[in-house]
């Protein structure tokens, strides 16, 4: 049932038209979207902070498509008011075409106001972002917050000073600055907030360090077994020293360039084969074993159960166990 607050809220989106006003309603009645930040949604649009070029991608089919503003402006705009993660920048920027790797991105708006509605901020208290990207999460930030509240940090210097440029335009523009975000922001600290919109192998100890007392940080956090990610949410406690907290749920980033660990290839764990080791076989197929889907908790759980599990390819994974065991499903076999 709808309250009469909830009832305000879509109020507030009625009179609103186009597809942006149409995704809030939508995200209002999926909990994501909650009234704090919704002045934030109807006067930041994702659609100011993005490139003329871009490349929204379809989690359902995981395809990934190359739209141009100029030749095809409906259809743009149609996917800037979407739902959806936009692909902003491929192979470090090496390309200006679709590459092999994303590397910058525009997160699903449902992801990103989770996201802010778990940083829990409240009036005066200063957040450093880790990962500026496009500069839409900073803007939101900074109309939430107040520019001099907000301080971000971006790896790549050309994505960086697009975001400037674009938060400049807007009156949004706070600190954005240029660097490995793993290191935090030593000379802007504390920050009673830290958000990471890369995902993270490990929480650097720098973010621990940069927060205040009680401070929250926030970051997409998994294992080097796959690219799935889970949202954790630390404390960090009043002595200062340590941080600690709970998984909220699933989310799927781009990883922190200083924290990527490219599958090195079969022959990195085994270079001299399987010799005359002890060998077996199952009929137990991956997705029987781990699940079906890039969010199954199974496969969220081993690369939890052993740190120093990688996979490379779906269909040719190793995962070189503490013992010096390793598994590869080569083909799907019997149900």
């Amino acid at each position: 049932m709808n309250t009469p607050k909830d009832n305000a809220m879509k109020e507030t989106l009625t009179g609103g038209e186009g597809e942006w006003a149409v995704l809030g309603r939508s995200l209002l009645e999926g909990a994501y979207l909650t009234a704090d930040w919704l002045a934030a949604f109807v006067a930041v649009p994702r659609a100011g902070f993005l490139p003329e070029v871009m490349w929204p991608h379809d989690m359902d089919t995981g395809i990934t498509v190359a739209v141009e503003r100029r030749e095809e402006p409906e259809r743009w705009t149609s996917y800037a008011n979407a739902d959806v993660p936009i692909v902003t920048q491929w192979d470090d920027g090496m390309t200006e075409r679709q590459g092999g790797v994303p590397t910058s991105s525009a997160s699903m708006p449902s992801v990103v106001f989770r996201m802010l509605a778990a940083l829990e901020v409240e009036p005066g208290h200063r957040v450093l972002e880790i990962g500026t990207g496009t500069g839409w999460n900073a803007g939101l930030l900074a109309h939430r917050l107040g520019t001099d509240s907000v301080v971000s940090i971006e790896v790549d210097p050309t994505v960086a000073e697009a975001a400037r440029e674009r938060l400049r335009a807007r009156g949004l523009l706070g600190r954005v600055l240029t660097g490995d975000g793993a290191h935090g922001d030593e000379a802007g600290a504390p920050y009673d907030r830290i958000i990471a919109t890369a995902g993270v192998r490990r929480i650097p100890g720098a973010w621990v360090r940069h927060a205040t007392r009680g401070g929250i940080i926030l970051a997409p956090w998994g294992t080097h077994y796959g690219n799935g990610d889970a949202l954790v949410r630390l404390h960090r406690d009043e002595d200062g020293g340590r941080a600690s907290g709970r998984f909220l749920g699933p989310v799927e980033f781009m990883k922190l360039r200083s924290q990527r660990s490219p599958f090195a290839g079969h022959a990195a764990y085994v270079p001299d084969g399987v010799g005359d080791a002890d060998r077996g076989t199952t009929t137990v197929t991956e997705e029987r074993l781990l699940g079906d889907g890039r969010f199954a908790v199974a496969r969220f759980a081993v690369g939890l159960r052993d740190a120093t599990a990688t996979t490379g390819r779906r269909t040719s994974a190793t995962v070189p166990g503490r013992c010096g065991s390793t598994a590869s499903p080569t083909a799907p076999g019997p149900a």
